[in-house]
């Protein structure tokens, strides 16, 4: 989110209409930056993958795997942002996914994954190229199944 909260005061703007999908991403884009910068200058050696998401890792596996449930209308290809924001969020014509705690922590996570989805593979998504190494993928996807299959 940022040291003073930077990424979720630019999704507000974004989900207000108040700037551009852009903005967004230059906002999330710099936040990374700042915080590698930080840990490096702090002596971490290794930095972690799959620290970054503009909702949750839960949702960015998902998108990853294009398990998009059919009432999002998606038909296979890049998933962007309206796509993604309206699987977590709802839109004026369909839900959000369903969420669910878990872990006993105060963290919602989308549950409803795979229902109705014929196939899973890795796809392109204009907010995740580059962000997913496999250690991070293979953390997502672990909660993933966890959560579909409990």
């Amino acid at each position: 989110m940022g040291p003073k909260r930077e990424l979720k005061f630019a999704l507000e703007s974004f989900w207000d209409g108040k700037s551009t999908a852009k903005d967004l991403q230059k906002v999330a884009a710099d936040l990374r930056s700042s915080i590698w910068k930080q840990m490096s200058d702090a002596g971490i050696k290794y930095i972690s993958s799959n620290t970054f998401s503009y909702y949750d890792q839960v949702l960015d596996t998902t998108s990853m795997l294009g398990a998009v449930p059919a009432r999002y209308n998606w038909n296979d290809g890049e998933i962007g942002f309206d796509t993604y924001f309206s699987m977590a969020r709802g839109n004026a014509l369909v839900p959000a996914m369903e969420m669910a705690k878990w872990f006993d922590a105060n963290y919602g996570c989308t549950f409803d994954l795979v229902r109705g989805v014929k196939t899973l593979g890795l796809i392109k998504s204009s907010f995740l190229s580059g962000k997913y190494l496999f250690a991070g993928f293979f953390c997502s996807f672990h909660a993933f199944l966890r959560i579909c299959y409990n």
